[in-house]
């Protein structure tokens, strides 16, 4: 799943016979119960993928057996339940990393080493979704129906074939196939989206009905973020380059799609106040480019001098939010909210000419990037000029019309 586990290898020394080797015996290892043939812990790897995986598999088949399968609602639940007994598993693999960093030990060294095969049995246990889900299609598409008049179950179901995609590419083959970076940014792209997935839902549930479920499932994923906050901040020496773009589009993409969970796109408020959030986002991200090189004339110092040095940085985070703007403005005219649609925070016209004059520049820094050129240096601030106008015309005429 989200990264190949270590291997570790077994430290080994000789065993001693008074003061020489012992013949026979060959090379044992130090005393650790994961080096020594004998007091091994068996329960690893593919063993462990596969008591994991049919552990659930007996769980699913119990219930199976005692649910009425001629009633929607006994599927709809089945369904919940499996997200729920898979998000242990899904648990220890998302915090193998940070606990291992945080608590470097043995118990946590385990952990890492058999992170890979933790997330396959969690794929596993996923993937027992598909049988209640077709039985949805083929006998209750009403239901099944219902279950998508949400939109944000289009974003669930594009997290789902993420996770798909990961699960093959766990396999030495198919991870060959695309590449050891695209491997890399695949499964730490599918890894957040699923986190940030279950802890939205699990906060969201834990809020409004407080069952001890929802309440320890929801912590325990706040928990999880929270570690990973603790090595992200342990870290933030190296706070730079790509590890800023990436919190800085991890921090847009999951604020976007807990907004889309949380408030849905289906009527025209609620539209409404996720556009708003959106463009409130996209200034952010665009003061944050705009402004970094005036502050660091104005006040020279290692802060501003490291902000003028993420502005790039800012500007890609602003294309990802202008982009989320642009997709739900275009969904709610012409699908989800055909109605007339409340007043954008950004006109339509003005969001796409400043949609297009990004994606211009994104395509010059790419170029540069790959050449070596300085042309998004010298274009940057007739872009900034022509994006401010832009943005500052399009707030004070956005509540016009949509």
């Amino acid at each position: 799943m989200p990264c190949a586990p270590l291997r570790l290898a077994p430290r080994r020394a000789p065993l001693k016979n008074g003061g020489g080797t012992k013949k026979g015996g060959g090379m044992a290892a130090v005393d650790s119960g994961l080096a020594i043939p004998g007091r091994r812990l068996r329960l690893q790897g593919w063993t462990l993928f596969s008591f994991l995986a049919l552990a659930f598999l007996a769980i699913e088949l119990t219930l199976a057996m005692r649910l009425d399968w001629s009633q929607p609602e006994d599927v709809r639940w089945l369904m919940g339940m499996n997200w729920r007994l898979a998000a242990p598993y899904f648990l220890l693999t998302f915090t193998a990393s940070p606990l291992q960093r945080l608590f470097p030990g043995r118990v946590t060294r385990w952990l890492l080493a058999n992170r890979r095969y933790l997330g396959l049995a969690f794929a596993v246990a996923a993937f027992c979704q598909l049988v209640p889900i077709a039985t949805l299609a083929l006998r209750f598409r009403p239901v099944l129906a219902d279950i998508h008049s949400a939109s944000s179950q289009f974003g669930e179901d594009c997290i789902f074939l993420t996770l798909v995609l990961m699960t093959v590419t766990s396999f030495r083959a198919p991870g060959r196939l695309i590449g050891r970076v695209v491997w890399q940014r695949l499964h730490s792209a599918g890894i957040y989206l699923l986190a940030g997935l279950y802890a939205v839902s699990y906060v969201y549930f834990a809020l409004y009905d407080t069952t001890a479920t929802y309440v320890v499932l929801g912590a325990a994923f706040v928990l999880a973020w929270a570690l990973r906050a603790a090595v992200w901040w342990r870290r933030r020496a190296e706070f730079g380059g790509r590890r800023f773009i990436w919190a800085l589009a991890g921090l847009t993409n999951g604020t976007m799609l807990a907004s889309w969970s949380w408030f849905g796109i289906e009527t025209p408020a609620r539209l409404g106040t996720v556009l708003a959030i959106a463009s409130t986002l996209a200034c952010t991200m665009f003061l944050g480019s705009l402004a970094a090189a005036p502050l660091e004339r104005l006040r020279p110092g290692p802060a501003t001098t490291w902000l003028a040095a993420q502005r790039d940085r800012f500007f890609v985070a602003f294309a990802f939010a202008l982009g989320w703007y642009l997709a739900f403005a275009l969904a709610g005219r012409v699908t989800v909210a055909p109605a007339p649609l409340p007043a954008l925070p950004l006109p339509l016209a003005v969001a796409i000419a400043a949609a297009t004059i990004t994606l211009g520049m994104l395509l010059v820094l790419g170029r540069d990037r790959r050449a070596g050129r300085e042309g998004f240096a010298r274009l940057r601030p007739v872009a900034h000029a022509a994006l401010a106008g832009l943005l500052a015309v399009g707030l004070v005429l956005g509540r016009g019309s949509g």
